[in-house]
């Protein structure tokens, strides 16, 4: 491989050139040189590197802070769950949406746990409030949810997965 290099017509061009060159020139090129790989070293590699495990750092040390809120909130969370309920995923679904004032425009039930929901033209608080009444009464969770802004303020449509 070096053979082919010092066969370039460019390696030939600057080796004939360095030769031409003084003696102090010569040493300055090497020492230009020698500084131009530190600084290539270093900010190219050593300086991304060394940000990089700080950034990694701190995502540890986030992800440690909220492994031990999570832990600390595990009873807690596990015990608001209720115990039973009456009737189907659907059925609750229904009838607590009908309080809130929110009707589907389509629904698909999803095995025996999950129900897919689609809603149209709904208040934005009613429908937060309903999904926190299905959590905090039923048990019954967001494992999906994506909401588009309407044109009437306040009103969203949303593709809501639930799962309980």
């Amino acid at each position: 491989m070096l053979e082919k290099l010092k066969q370039l017509p460019l390696f030939i061009k600057a080796q004939q050139y360095y030769v031409s060159l003084g003696s102090r020139d010569q040493l300055a090129l090497k020492v230009l040189t020698v500084f131009l790989l530190v600084i290539i070293l270093v900010s190219g590699i050593l300086i991304p590197s060394y940000q990089y495990a700080l950034s990694a750092q701190e995502a540890y040390r986030k992800g440690v802070d909220n492994l031990v809120c999570m832990q600390n909130n595990r009873d807690r969370v596990s015990t608001n769950a209720p115990a039973n309920r009456n009737g189907s995923l659907l059925s609750i679904v229904n009838s607590t949406a009908q309080s809130a004032r929110i009707s589907f425009k389509r629904f698909e039930p999803v095995g025996e746990n999950n129900l897919n929901l689609w809603v149209e033209n709904v208040s934005f608080n009613n429908m937060i409030q309903w999904v926190e009444q299905l959590s905090d009464q039923y048990g019954i969770q967001v494992r999906e949810i994506a909401v588009d802004r309407q044109a009437n303020s306040g009103t969203v449509n949303a593709r809501i997965v639930l799962e309980g």
